[in-house]
């Protein structure tokens, strides 16, 4: 199984997805952040990890999130323009949590969010300038999401295809199909599509 890529160089694009889980290290109460970059069709990048300080709502944990996904994001842009391949238009990153959004958009403070650190503040910049764009996905398309907590087999049975790698049988288990059908019982085809 590999991951597969299709799709022109002459018109390319890419977009990202974002996502953290809030508050889950039970001995620092860190939350954790994950990315995947989409590109042709597939994954060219993703990142897992631990964020560097401690958040206090989930709007907080997903801007610092969206500032980690950015910053990567605009490192591949130049990257690519480096090589001579630019992109067509602005990196889009997607992410589940509206508020965070309209935070990357706004210039205002309030009390829930003035003690954000500044390098966070930099998503704000690269909206303004137009380097990337937020855009809303619901949390069950957020690719991103296998990679902050453990899915169960409805949702995680979705993610190779998501992240670019084909079907096989090999990922496929009965059980996994009987926990997500949507059919009736009385459709026993047995069939995989």
């Amino acid at each position: 199984m590999g991951l597969v890529y299709s799709g022109t160089v002459s018109n390319p694009t890419a977009h990202m997805y974002t996502d953290p889980s809030f508050a889950d290290c039970p001995h620092t109460r860190k939350s954790h952040s994950g990315y995947v970059t989409i590109m042709a069709g597939a994954a060219v990048s993703h990142s897992s990890k631990k964020q560097g300080l401690v958040t206090t709502s989930s709007t907080e944990a997903e801007y610092v999130g969206m500032g980690h996904a950015a910053k990567e994001g605009i490192w591949i842009t130049k990257m690519l323009s480096d090589l001579g391949v630019p992109l067509s238009e602005p990196i889009t990153i997607f992410a589940d949590n509206q508020s965070s959004m309209l935070l990357s958009d706004s210039e205002k403070l309030s009390n829930r969010t003035k003690h954000v650190d500044v390098q966070y503040h930099l998503v704000r910049e690269y909206v303004a300038n137009k380097k990337c764009r937020f855009s809303w996905v619901p949390t069950k398309l957020n690719t991103a999401d296998v990679l902050t907590k453990p899915l169960g087999p409805a949702i995680f049975k979705d993610m190779p295809a998501m992240l670019g790698l084909p079907w096989h049988p090999r990922n496929y288990t009965p059980s996994m199909e009987s926990e997500t059908s949507d059919e009736s019982p009385d459709d026993s085809s047995g069939s995989v599509e």
